[in-house]
């Protein structure tokens, strides 16, 4: 691993003229974090989900969760000389040594066994007690909050411990509200104190974003960039034009994916999603389309993009033809830009929102 950080830190500083490598900070099996001429921490790693739900923090500002500035893919060389994508997320710098590893160790387990006193009067807890604390934070979720802070503010121990679980107990529940996927790594490494003298919480993943590595996804708050480059020897392209979408199935958020169709006038949804959804029912229609001619359901649904803009869609059911659950049509298209250009081995394309209208 150590013969890797040199690697990157070497081709990133030839290569690259927006950020320049002065140190290593922290490097683990996927990942090596640096810092920067201008005092930002810069992370390459190869965890495209991690990348991809750094974008989606770009657009937001929690108090314990560390500020995301930037973030792009580069290739860079591997330990072979193989050339191989490389993510960069560039974030605030954090202090790991504001305490003892020990005591910031301790932080974590006080904001574990917080939680576990709190659920296992009620559950029978899971293998990994992280997943449950998770869950808990979903709007049906448990809701223990209150006690947990309770039992973290009465332990009889140092300030800064109850301070790590406390910055623990508010990022969770920030970013597991934001998206129900996402994944928090409570390790030390990940904790540390920003220049504003608050602790916080970086390196944050997902579970699943809805693409392979063959995507890429910019946001803004209002646009989403989508970069399809497939590799040179992949003799298949896919020329769908995807879109992760977050919709509540079942009382929760979960994620399916979505199809820019500028052919439909208005959205369609498959005949399984729109079951399993429990989408309204506003009556029958005869449609015709490439799954050929059937009696419809009207309907509508309410989805997120991966930039947090929301919105109904309005359209019908069709017969399920593939993995895609919703045909975006032009009921959100004709109020949308929409650009489409060639990209290396693929092509890109945007949708820019008249307005910003987020959750």
């Amino acid at each position: 691993m150590e013969r890797i950080a040199e690697i990157w830190l070497k081709a990133f500083n030839t290569g690259c003229s927006k950020y320049h490598i002065v140190d290593l900070l922290l490097q683990d099996v996927f990942s090596c974090t640096f810092l920067t001429d201008d005092g930002k921490e810069l992370r390459l790693t190869t965890n495209q989900n991690m990348y991809n739900f750094s974008s989606v923090l770009q657009c937001k500002k929690f108090k314990h969760v560390a500020n995301v500035y930037d973030c792009f893919k580069i290739e860079l060389p591997n330990e072979r000389e193989e050339l191989q994508n490389v993510f960069c997320i560039v974030s605030e710098l954090l202090k790991r040594d504001f305490a003892p590893r020990a005591n910031v160790q301790m932080g974590i387990n006080l904001f574990r066994d917080s939680w576990i006193n709190c659920l296992s009067r009620k559950y029978r807890l899971d293998i990994n007690p992280y997943n449950d604390i998770a869950n808990a934070y979903l709007p049906k979720g448990d809701n223990g909050r209150k006690l947990v802070i309770e039992i973290i503010k009465d332990a009889n121990t140092d300030k800064v411990v109850k301070d790590v679980a406390l910055a623990l107990e508010d990022a969770y529940e920030k970013v597991m509200r934001l998206d129900s996927d996402a994944l928090i790594f409570p390790f030390t490494d990940n904790i540390g104190l920003a220049q504003d003298g608050i602790i916080k919480i970086c390196n944050i993943g997902h579970k699943f974003m809805g693409l392979d590595d063959n995507y890429e996804i910019h946001t803004t708050p209002n646009s989403i960039t989508v970069a399809y480059n497939p590799s040179g020897d992949d003799v298949h392209l896919d020329n769908r034009l995807l879109m992760p979408l977050k919709v509540n199935i079942d009382g929760r958020d979960a994620i399916v994916l979505g199809q820019i169709d500028t052919g439909a006038s208005s959205s369609c949804f498959t005949e399984y999603f729109y079951q399993e959804a429990e989408l309204e029912n506003f009556g029958i229609v005869k449609t015709i389309g490439v799954t050929g001619e059937m009696d419809s359901i009207r309907t509508r649904c309410l989805v997120t993009f991966p930039n947090g803009y929301f919105e109904p869609l309005h359209g019908s059911t069709i017969r399920g033809f593939d993995d895609v659950s919703v045909l975006i049509g032009m009921d959100l298209l004709s109020r949308c830009k929409f650009t489409f250009e060639p990209y290396r081995n693929g092509f890109k394309y945007k949708l820019t929102f008249p307005f910003i209208k987020r959750c």
